[in-house]
């Protein structure tokens, strides 16, 4: 009976992985846009990033996570266009979820990530933006509306083109 138990705890736990862990699902345009929630996250470097404190840029939000293989892969795709657009005045804030630092920090490190980025230890931004599975990218507009949504990895020219339209 024990045997039985934990196969089917396996199982399960492994279908919530598919659904709520990494993901590679195809982006979407965020259908209503709504305006992004308000939040402060202290980053790696000791700064803090508010987000109001942006208003009148594009930002770009990636929930991302050291253990997920998706997000390893965007890893260099994000880094790419950071370093193209924020000379447009684009801003890009990475933040580790379901992590720790030591892992986060490594995982900046191995691939060279240089734009902002700060763990959600306590996980509110991450429930606030209703992420559902890492990695996750918002793009948001000048006036703080969300213009849209990535579930899944992104490259450089999904951005490109995603951020164009509103350049």
């Amino acid at each position: 009976m024990k045997r039985s138990f934990k196969g089917i705890a396996l199982v399960l736990f492994f279908i919530l992985i598919g659904i709520y862990g990494c993901s590679e699902r195809e982006s979407t345009p965020t259908q209503e846009p709504k305006r992004a929630e308000e939040f402060s996250l202290e980053l790696f470097d000791g700064t803090t990033f508010t987000l109001s404190e942006h208003r009148g840029k594009l930002v770009v939000l990636n929930f991302w996570a050291s253990w997920c293989g998706p997000c390893k892969r965007e890893a260099p795709e994000l880094e790419r266009a950071f370093r193209k657009y924020s000379k447009m005045g684009v801003v890009f804030l990475g933040i580790a979820t379901q992590d720790t630092e030591e892992d986060a920090k490594k995982f900046i490190e191995k691939h060279g990530l240089t734009f902002p980025t700060g763990l959600d230890r306590d996980q509110k931004i991450t429930d606030l933006y209703g992420v559902m599975g890492v990695p996750t990218t918002f793009i948001i507009d000048r006036e703080g509306i969300i213009r849209y949504t990535h579930l899944g990895a992104v490259t450089e020219e999904l951005l490109k083109d995603e951020l164009e339209k509103l350049l």
